[in-house]
């Protein structure tokens, strides 16, 4: 049978936001109590009184992510430069027959002539490709009337470096796009590796999202 401090833990893990709030003291508890009294009512299968979630919250203890939040500061103040690139393109598509293969090939033969960009992620179903907008036009004839699934312009792409043995720091990522999140940015695209992590944004966000990293490094809003 479940216990009423299970329930909460169960509806308060799918309120990130919220339970972050509550360790930071921004959350009225009492407030919170009611909102939570009906489902918790539902999910124990009777009447929960108000006075006793709002016990519960009062008892309760952070989650393990919140409490990291203090020890992941030193290896967020160790975040490296910052990149931008501007002028892409993201296209998605269905991989057919030799297709990814000629699409190296252009993509290689033109790295040579001028420098560019470019990146791919590659879903069960479906490939995103990153490009500069200027390999655009020697693409568009490679792909099969129909085979591109979407395309977006006006793009940019903003890096940042990652700190030695980032792999290990529990919680890193959360917190990067916990701050682009709360901010109200909306990330097109996301690729990583081992030592770099960047999001493509649209041109017109591309400030506010340096603005945004600089402050994450600098160990503010964590």
């Amino acid at each position: 049978m479940k216990r009423l401090a299970d329930v909460l833990e169960e509806k308060l893990q799918q309120m990130p936001f919220v339970e972050e709030a509550m360790a930071e003291g921004l959350i009225n508890l009492a407030a919170l109590a009611r909102r939570l009294e009906p489902g918790v009512s539902t999910t124990l299968g009777k009447p929960i009184r108000h006075a006793a979630i709002l016990m519960a919250l009062h008892r309760r203890t952070a989650t393990p992510l919140l409490h990291i939040s203090k020890s992941i500061q030193d290896g967020i103040r160790k975040l490296g430069d910052i990149l931008v690139r501007s002028d892409l393109e993201v296209w998605s598509f269905t991989p057919a027959g030799g297709l990814m293969t000629r699409i190296r090939q252009a993509l290689e033969r033109e790295a040579q002539v001028q420098p560019a960009f470019y990146a791919f992620t590659q879903g069960v179903y479906e490939t995103s490709m990153i490009i500069s907008q200027h390999l655009a036009l020697h693409l568009e004839g490679l792909f099969p009337a129909g085979q591109i699934r979407s395309r977006r312009t006006g793009l940019a792409a903003v890096t940042l470096l990652l700190p030695p043995g980032n792999t290990e720091m529990y919680g890193l990522y959360y917190f990067l796009l916990r701050a682009l999140a709360w901010r109200s940015i909306n990330v097109v695209e996301m690729v990583s590796t081992s030592n770099e992590f960047t999001v493509i944004v649209t041109d017109d966000q591309v400030d506010r999202v340096v603005g945004i990293l600089m402050q994450v490094k600098r160990g503010e809003g964590i």
